[in-house]
């Protein structure tokens, strides 16, 4: 028993196409904000590491001793961690 008309099957489905329209339009302009989003926090965390970066090289040519002193203790600590780590597995 099919109580709706000709008519109105034409105007539901109608509305239905035009939802999904809709909605296809939704999920593009939401696509098309993440892009941007990710392409602004790609330049914000660019210009962060290159600013660091020029931080640390001025920091090395402001106190060179302090910083070659520095590098080798950093050097010999993580020398000593593996050193220890490879005889422990050779037990």
């Amino acid at each position: 028993m099919n109580i709706l008309s000709g008519e109105n099957k034409t105007e539901g489905r109608s509305q239905i196409k035009n939802k999904i329209v809709d909605g296809e339009h939704k999920i593009e302009n939401m696509d098309e904000n993440a892009g941007k989003y990710v392409d602004e926090m790609d330049s914000k965390l660019v210009k962060m590491a290159e600013d660091k970066m020029k931080s640390g090289q001025e920091t090395v040519k402001k106190n060179p001793i302090k910083s070659m002193v520095i590098g080798a203790a950093t050097g010999f600590i993580s020398g000593s961690l593996l050193a220890i780590l490879i005889c422990d597995r050779k037990d």
